[in-house]
């Protein structure tokens, strides 16, 4: 048995072998292989992302426009789209975040897939709902890496496809995509 989960209180330690590590100060072996990628040691813009994702998120969304969304030169329709389509998921403020897998700098897009599978373990959300193909294909071409702990995926179409879809469709996608996160 593994020495460093003896310190854990009894009371504890359903929540520990669960998986739940944030009620736990002391180190132990997931905290020092989290630490290695602590979001203070990311780099930039990662680390100014990071203070933007809250805590209790476990629903993420990625497309590939995010980072451009994120770096402030985004789409006036891509916002009104969010504002429409969020509230039919009735969650509480701080379940869903945003974590995009390109940067947009010099008026072009920089894929940095390594560091979103590395931020998407580090956050390990139920469901990462990656909207568009062009964002399902880049994770299917590297869906070989070797990370653990990764959450389920669930591919939707490109949010400029959805623009102009009604609130019935907008609902009957929201329950779709709930209907995919586990461990809620």
């Amino acid at each position: 048995m593994d020495e460093s989960r003896l310190n854990i209180p009894e009371s504890m330690r359903a929540w520990h072998f669960a998986g739940v590590r944030h009620f736990f100060n002391e180190i132990t072996d997931d905290s020092i292989i989290q630490s290695q990628y602590h979001p203070s040691q990311w780099s930039a813009p990662w680390c100014d992302f990071f203070v933007k994702v809250p805590a209790t998120a476990f629903l993420f969304f990625t497309y590939y426009d995010l980072g451009k969304d994120l770096a402030g030169q985004g789409s006036p329709d891509r916002r009104n789209f969010w504002r429409r389509f969020l509230p039919f998921f009735q969650l509480p403020k701080g379940s869903i975040a945003f974590w995009p897998l390109a940067i947009f700098t010099h008026s072009t897009y920089h894929e940095q897939i390594h560091d979103f599978f590395r931020t998407i373990t580090y956050f390990s959300p139920s469901l990462v709902a990656c909207f568009g193909n062009d964002c399902e294909r880049s994770i299917k071409n590297f869906s070989s890496l070797k990370y653990s702990n990764l959450p389920q995926f669930l591919h939707v179409p490109h949010i400029e496809f959805l623009f102009q879809s009604t609130d019935e469709e907008l609902s009957l996608l929201a329950t779709q995509i709930l209907s995919h996160v586990t461990n809620r």
